[in-house]
């Protein structure tokens, strides 16, 4: 962790990074950083040019290597899709690849901290056919064990603590893929008939030609066929037991769920029959009904958008969605930050990026408040606020020395300071800094 980033020891962070749609072996395809406009120039040189420029995805894991060894992470969150259309072997390859970068904790004798969700492209169709809803999903949760990934959700929810002193936040993990993968969604007459009929016009020469053509096997057009029909959801026994479970913990608790899909339609225009979760509605009215704000970490879309939903008739009732792109694009850093007592303040949203002219790079950080009670302000940082007013424009150092009076501490002041940023009542030039370089605006 850099200087920068150091949280002072009056407030408390838990960091997690949120990985997205991996997509191996796909991930091989994606372009290095050469443009190449001449066709003839020598094989050989330009594949050696290609590994001195390096491709996005070495450098992505090498940051995200360096993050997890150096920046106190305190978890691993991949949002599923590891790879396409099924392939166990590629996930397992995938998964080998990754872990000891991914999951270094379990690799280095440390508490494993590396949690994963199921996603559409993980799914075996075979499986889904042979095994049903659930059966599907042990191929993949033995292959995430055998790397030692934590456990992964299938028809229920999976919760655990993360914390840092008083600090604590709950990870409920959620599978949105019950449906993915199962044709035999459709009446057994209609997948009968839609069945002959694809195979029918796969077994005819215009359709060989077409496929050759388009370097697609029969295989893989049925494999994406089947896809467009398939059906995200939620369990309801999954929904039910993620009520029961926010409804069992504290009004200013942190929850997080980790899913794959978007509650949210995506932003860009999609044209499929069951292009959304189906019971997205039903989750999201009753995440609305409790008096607590939740996050929604997902992926799926390979965009990256943060959006946040609100209650107007429950006052602290919200969810904020976010999504992270896929790892070829980069990853998201998210720093929950809380006060000395363990209360949720707000949270840091770090997207570390990759394009061609600037590698990767971190974009402008999104602060986003979570305070359950975010009117209440205490005595001290009242008079912190008003101390702030009077000089209009202040460094930490200013400002402390001015507070000296009332016997405020630098502890204090951080901690008053935090709270009064998240709250909106202050404005602060650099606030990824740490605290004590401060430029304060009241």
């Amino acid at each position: 962790m850099t200087p920068s980033e150091q949280p002072n020891n009056a407030t408390l962070a838990i960091r997690v990074l949120q990985i997205g749609d991996i997509h191996y072996p796909e991930w091989r395809k994606i372009s290095d950083r050469i443009d190449t406009k001449d066709g003839a120039f020598p094989e050989p040189l330009g594949t050696e040019i290609g590994r001195s420029t390096n491709h996005p995805i070495q450098i992505i894991l090498r940051k995200l290597s360096h993050l997890i060894h150096n920046a106190d992470i305190s978890a691993v969150l991949v949002v599923g899709d590891i790879t396409t259309k099924g392939d166990h072997q590629s996930y397992e390859n995938a998964l080998k690849h990754l872990s000891p970068i991914l999951n270094m904790n379990a690799y280095i004798g440390r508490q494993p901290n590396a949690w994963l969700v199921p996603g559409n492209h993980d799914i075996n169709r075979q499986e889904a056919t042979d095994y049903g809803q659930t059966g599907k999903f042990n191929t993949l949760i033995s292959i995430a064990a055998k790397y030692k990934w934590l456990a992964m959700p299938t028809s229920g929810i999976l919760t655990s603590e993360l914390s840092d002193g008083p600090a604590r936040l709950n990870l409920i993990q959620i599978n949105s893929c019950l449906g993915c993968g199962d044709h035999r969604g459709l009446p057994e007459p209609i997948r009968r008939t839609v069945k002959e009929t694809i195979d029918k016009l796969l077994s005819e020469p215009a359709a060989s030609s077409l496929l050759s053509k388009q370097k697609e096997s029969a295989d893989d057009f049925l494999a994406d066929y089947y896809e467009s029909l398939d059906t995200p959801a939620f369990s309801d026994e999954a929904i039910d037991n993620l009520m029961k479970f926010l409804d069992s913990t504290p009004d200013d608790s942190l929850n997080v769920i980790l899913t794959h899909h978007n509650l949210l339609p995506q932003g860009q225009p999609r044209l499929a029959v069951y292009g959304e979760l189906v019971n997205g509605g039903y989750l999201r009215r009753n995440l609305l009904s409790t008096p607590k704000t939740t996050i929604y970490l997902h992926g799926h879309i390979h965009d990256d958008p943060v959006e946040k939903i609100s209650n107007s008739q429950r006052p602290g009732a919200g969810i904020i969605c976010i999504s992270a792109p896929e790892i070829s694009r980069g990853f998201n850093e998210l720093i929950f930050i809380f006060d000395a007592y363990g209360s949720p303040l707000g949270l840091r949203v770090k997207r570390h990026r990759f394009d061609r002219s600037a590698g990767l790079h971190p974009l402008p950080a999104t602060d986003i408040p979570l305070s359950s009670k975010p009117g209440e302000t205490s005595a001290t940082s009242f008079a912190i606020l008003q101390k702030a007013k009077a000089l209009g424009k202040s460094h930490f150092q200013q400002l402390l020395q001015d507070c000296s009076s009332a016997s405020i501490d630098a502890n204090t002041l951080s901690n008053s300071l935090q709270q009064l940023y998240f709250q909106g009542l202050i404005r602060v030039d650099h606030p990824e800094n740490e605290i004590r370089r401060w430029t304060v605006t009241a």
